[in-house]
């Protein structure tokens, strides 16, 4: 990860707030990590918005915490910057995050001063409610994830930050490499153990991968072709493109859940949704030896 070179709060300076730090209501607090890791679990349970791949997401019971510790929850003094910088950070594949550098939340944890940059979107707009909060700490690699943690955060108030480390979650490539997740800048790599928030179990390589994909039994070109017909309209119309389906695969090598993944219109889109639901059974994909289910997306083409 490029640092910066010239420390932030040096290179800008930040605006001093000397209010009193707003108490912290800890009943509050208690219930909105129950609540929080509630709607966790339901998302790591939901085969429609889960990170996990989908074979995962039939095991999947719940998401490892530590201990929740109102110690880990403080309210930071927060120096706002004005047009704050845009920074670049590498992601966990080729694609380079922006992020515009909002300011630096000075906070004391366990007789400790520390500090944090906090991020925004590129583009600083009013109805962006939540800040971006990455940081690493001397947990990585032993109980919590190797890269890094993130935490969502509430916008200021009055020269405040709440910041709740109990509410830190893993990143979305901590369970599957199909995203792209920042890297956390070195200005928010913390030198204390911040044992609160999601852990991370340690796994061989290759976990979170298939040892098999779903295979057709037939022949996949010739079957798609007896069903594909070019939509008149859309001829006409001389649209071309790819049409994506995406489907489940089921452990008995059945088909359902079918949708568009993304399409290039609406008869094009349909008469390529048929074709895929007239397709034979496909065998199923494989992991540890046993069948498992698994999402298929498979590609359509329309060319004139």
């Amino acid at each position: 990860m490029k640092s910066l070179s010239i420390p932030i709060s040096l290179m800008l300076g930040f605006t001093a707030y000397c209010q009193t730090a707003p108490p912290i209501n800890q009943d509050s607090i208690i219930a909105d990590n129950q609540e929080f890791r509630k709607e966790m679990n339901e998302y790591f349970a939901d085969p429609k918005e889960s990170s996990l791949p989908l074979f995962l997401v039939d095991e999947f019971t719940e998401t490892p915490y530590f201990d929740l510790n109102l110690d880990y929850v403080v309210m930071a003094r927060f120096n706002e910057l004005e047009n704050g910088p845009i920074i670049k950070m590498k992601t966990s594949t080729d694609r380079i995050a922006e992020y515009r550098v909002l300011g630096k939340a000075h906070f004391e944890l366990g007789g400790d001063s520390l500090s944090l940059n906090v991020y925004g979107s590129k583009e600083e707009k009013e109805e962006d409610s939540h800040l971006f909060l990455p940081f690493k700490d001397l947990t990585n690699g032993e109980t919590s994830y190797a890269v890094g943690r993130y935490l969502d955060i509430e916008k200021p108030e009055d020269g405040y930050l709440l910041i709740d480390f109990n509410k830190s979650y893993n990143p979305s490539c901590a369970y599957s490499n199909r995203y792209s997740c920042p890297r956390v800048p070195v200005e928010n790599h913390l030198n204390v153990p911040i044992t609160a928030g999601a852990k991370y179990i340690k796994h061989e390589e290759g976990w979170n991968e298939l040892d098999e994909q779903p295979g057709y039994t037939g022949d996949l070109g010739d079957d798609l072709r007896k069903s594909l017909a070019y939509p008149k309209k859309a001829r006409r119309k001389k649209i071309e493109g790819v049409v994506y389906i995406k489907m489940i695969v089921n452990k008995d090598g059945s088909m359902s859940d079918f949708e568009i993944e993304k399409g290039i219109h609406e008869e094009c889109d349909e008469v390529a949704l048929n074709a895929v639901k007239n397709l034979k059974d496909f065998s199923p994909g494989i992991k540890d030896g046993k069948p498992v289910r698994a999402y298929v997306i498979l590609p359509i083409s329309f060319k004139l």
